[in-house]
């Protein structure tokens, strides 16, 4: 009996607990927990950070330009340094005056001749062939001689005209180019088997000058042909010339018709080997490049120059490079005085 006696009363004891629950007051209702403004703080402070400008380059960042974007503001790739690489190598292809260049060669062999002419005890045919570099340095320097500087000096002008008559082939580009080899093989000969010969570094330079040489003749051939179709308005893998109706009456007539009904330019279409009496091919080119001569000769004086020849190239959306403007020129100065006159225009085309 004893035993279950506190089994009885443990239920008064909950009943008791619980109406002192129900007497005590309400609790106050807890107010909620502001967030933590540290955190954000921290967050704010490295914002600011990373907007300051850097010591390291702080006027980029005071301008907000990124040195690796460009001005409209998207970031540079891999393309855009390849284009702006790709656009000063066409600069300096355009700039590239091969002329002067071999005026330099010239110069450049002879001082090294003469030194090792002074410096090294040479034999008889070291000797020889030095002195025949020296003459090749010089004529090199007269031909590729600026034109200001010729026509300055008349006598130097005769001299180099003399020249021509006697090498006709230094009047053309791959004829300096075939020269140039000549004078890279005596160069090279000359060294006796060890580099103590100065005439090699010249040999060097000019042999890098040889391959200019004849990458500027073939391409300035085939802009030169494409200025040829502009003037002659000629189709040269069909062999036969365009010509407008207003200069040729006693031609046949074909007309065409477009998808507009619209009536095209009358043309006729000659052979160019043919002969049509007073319309002959050879007179009809003649005329159109007779007029493009007086239309590029804008001050009158009869005469082209290589500027004439360059805007020419613009014309004919030809861009020439200064060393294909030389070839060309140097092609069409029959006379090789430096200028073109109009004899030498008609026939040289």
């Amino acid at each position: 009996m004893a035993a279950n006696q506190p089994e009885e009363n443990q239920p008064l004891k909950e009943e008791d607990n619980n109406q002192d629950n129900d007497n005590a007051p309400d609790p106050e209702p807890q107010q909620p927990q502001q967030p933590e403004q540290q955190p954000q703080a921290q967050n704010n402070d490295i914002n600011n950070q990373a907007a300051q400008p850097t010591p390291q380059n702080p006027n980029a960042a005071a301008s907000g330009v990124n040195p690796s974007e460009e001005p409209g503001g998207r970031q540079k790739d891999a393309q855009d340094y390849v284009s702006e690489v790709g656009d000063a190598c066409n600069k300096c292809y355009n700039w590239f005056p091969i002329g002067l260049f071999g005026f330099i060669g010239g110069i450049l062999l002879i001082v090294c001749c003469i030194i090792d002419l002074f410096a090294t005890n040479l034999t008889f045919t070291q000797f020889f062939v030095i002195a025949l570099l020296i003459c090749g340095g010089l004529i090199m320097i007269l031909v590729e001689m600026p034109v200001a500087i010729v026509k300055k000096q008349q006598t130097l002008k005769v001299m180099q005209l003399a020249l021509y008559d006697w090498l006709k082939l230094l009047s053309r580009m791959w004829g300096r180019g075939i020269f140039s080899i000549v004078l890279v093989v005596m160069c090279f000969s000359e060294m006796g088997g060890g580099f103590r010969s100065l005439p090699w570094i010249a040999g060097m330079y000019y042999a890098a000058l040889i391959v200019l040489y004849f990458i500027f003749g073939l391409l300035a051939a085939k802009k030169y042909n494409g200025i040829y179709v502009f003037i002659s308005n000629c189709d040269i893998k069909t062999g036969t010339i365009n010509v407008n109706l207003e200069q040729n009456d006693n031609v046949e007539i074909n007309v065409g018709i477009d998808d507009d009904n619209k009536e095209q330019e009358q043309q006729q279409q000659i052979p160019l080997t043919t002969d049509t009496g007073s319309n002959s091919t050879e007179e009809i080119l003649r005329k159109k490049f007779g007029s493009k001569f007086d239309e590029l000769d804008t001050n009158g004086d009869g005469l082209l120059t290589r500027a004439d020849i360059a805007r020419l190239g613009v014309e004919a959306s030809l861009e020439l490079s200064n060393s294909e403007c030389h070839a060309i020129f140097t092609y069409l100065d029959d006379d090789c005085n430096g200028d073109i006159n109009k004899d030498n225009w008609v026939t040289m085309w």
